[in-house]
């Protein structure tokens, strides 16, 4: 368990649930964070739980040992690389999604590279300890957390008085 990391692996277009199934069947640790959001089609609307990072899953394995059998996994294509080694997501990165989703928060997922702005630690409230960059988005300062395996950025509302600059 010691050498168990997070990578991102890239998954075939609209496959990222059925990747999902298949590695937790063979008893590979996943993460596949979902949002559930409203769909407007001519006829109804529909409440449809759709993936927040789209065509990307994590796993945590022994990348020496697991390497294959995640990459035998149907639907699954590389995993993410920088320099043609893994990207190693951090734990702090997984933690953050899964309690932005659990506290049932609206995510935003941008692929904008934003200017660099103040750096702070939240110092209140279910984020306690984050730490993130302030950015005014659409109007609205937001903490921006960089996921660097998926080159995308959580961005979440934060009351300002809740963060302290570093």
């Amino acid at each position: 368990m010691l050498n168990k990391k997070w990578y991102a692996i890239y998954t075939r277009a609209k496959a990222e649930k059925k990747v999902y199934k298949q590695l937790k069947e063979k008893g590979i640790e996943a993460f596949l964070p979902l949002q559930t959001t409203l769909k407007q089609w001519s006829d109804r609307k529909k409440k449809v739980e759709e993936p927040l990072f789209r065509s990307y899953i994590f796993v945590k394995i022994d990348y020496i040992k697991e390497y294959v059998e995640v990459l035998q996994t149907y639907g699954a294509v590389y995993f993410v690389k920088i320099n043609k080694i893994p990207v190693v997501v951090r734990d702090n990165h997984i933690e953050i999604v899964r309690r932005l989703i659990n506290e049932g928060k609206t995510i935003e997922i941008s692929n904008e590279r934003f200017p660099k702005g103040a750096e702070v630690t939240i110092k209140a409230g279910p984020f306690s300890g984050f730490e993130g960059e302030v950015i005014a988005h659409k109007g609205h300062n937001k903490l921006k957390i960089h996921v660097k395996a998926v080159g995308s950025s959580i961005l979440v509302e934060i009351p300002t008085e809740h963060m302290v600059q570093l």
